[in-house]
């Protein structure tokens, strides 16, 4: 998700997230999880306002391509 930085605050990424929220929850689903990138730390508190919380997790992964 993603939204303009010109049209940043007036509330286009709230209604965003609400509307993939709802759209799961129609669908049964009862858990979101959401991958950030550590250096992607202005989206943390968008997240946070929304009371998404951060949990400790360890993610791994592996590029089978030879790139690094």
């Amino acid at each position: 998700m993603a939204c303009d930085p010109a049209v940043r605050h007036r509330g286009f990424g709230r209604a965003i997230v609400r509307a993939a929220e709802d759209w799961l929850i129609a669908r049964g689903v009862w858990k979101v999880q959401l991958m950030v990138r550590d250096t992607n730390t202005r989206v943390v508190p968008f997240h946070e306002r929304l009371v998404y919380q951060v949990e400790p997790r360890v993610v791994m992964s592996r590029r089978l391509d030879g790139r690094s």
